[in-house]
């Protein structure tokens, strides 16, 4: 067995193919990684040495995985491999599906996460940080435009979500204008309308502004975008 290694009590199989992630060893069906995966497909077509034992097929030679946390790894596990005995999948978990699932290009995994988080109630500064990190575009506008309508001011917690220039973009939006409860019979009123009083943006679109202010921004994260 790799040395201090200990095997995972949930994810360890009478299966085909072995990780060491975070000092805990999983042995599980290699089949799903293989056909949900181009980077795992890609990994185990590799050639192997004359002489040398593939990766993967005993305890003490497992195919590593750097740069993620072995809890990280379980939660994608758990829903890859769901079992009765295991609790509803909390939307960190999810959170954690949708980072392993971009990273390994997992994407009909990737879909599914983005699907089910769709469902829940996500504050939006968190929601946009999601979108931007994860490259999910369906969700970053939308996310954004709620910020910005929120009676709430931004807060440390967006900032750190959203990183500084961002969040200083988005206060930016959200100080030019404060809205009525006036909605026209024709839909949402625009931006750029400044009345006296407690702030109420509710009625308020802001996407307009958000693409203008946060242009530069906008371009970058799709350049990064997953195709």
């Amino acid at each position: 067995m790799n040395e201090h290694a200990e095997r995972d009590k949930s994810f360890y199989f009478n299966d085909d193919v072995i990780f060491l992630v975070g000092g805990s060893l999983f042995k599980i069906p290699r089949k799903p990684f293989e056909e949900g995966s181009e980077v795992f497909r890609d990994m185990f077509q590799l050639p192997v040495s004359a002489g040398c034992a593939a990766e993967g097929h005993d305890d003490s030679n497992p195919i590593r995985l750097e740069g993620i946390e072995k809890e990280e790894f379980k939660y994608f596990l758990k829903v890859m491999f769901p079992a009765p005995e295991f609790s509803e999948v909390s939307l960190t978990e999810w959170t954690s599906v949708l980072k392993l699932s971009k990273l390994w290009a997992f994407d009909a995994m990737r879909e599914r996460a983005i699907n089910v988080m769709s469902t829940i109630a996500i504050p939006c500064a968190m929601k946009a940080s999601l979108a931007i990190n994860y490259n999910v575009d369906k969700w970053l506008l939308p996310a954004l435009n709620d910020l910005a309508k929120r009676k709430e001011p931004i807060s440390i917690e967006d900032v750190e979500l959203l990183g500084v220039q961002v969040a200083l973009k988005m206060a930016a939006v959200r100080e030019s204008v404060k809205a009525s409860d006036y909605q026209p019979k024709n839909g949402p009123i625009r931006s750029g309308y400044l009345l006296v009083g407690e702030r109420d943006a509710k009625y308020v679109n802001f996407t307009h502004s958000i693409m203008v202010v946060l242009e530069s921004e906008l371009r970058e994260w799709q350049h990064h975008a997953t195709p």
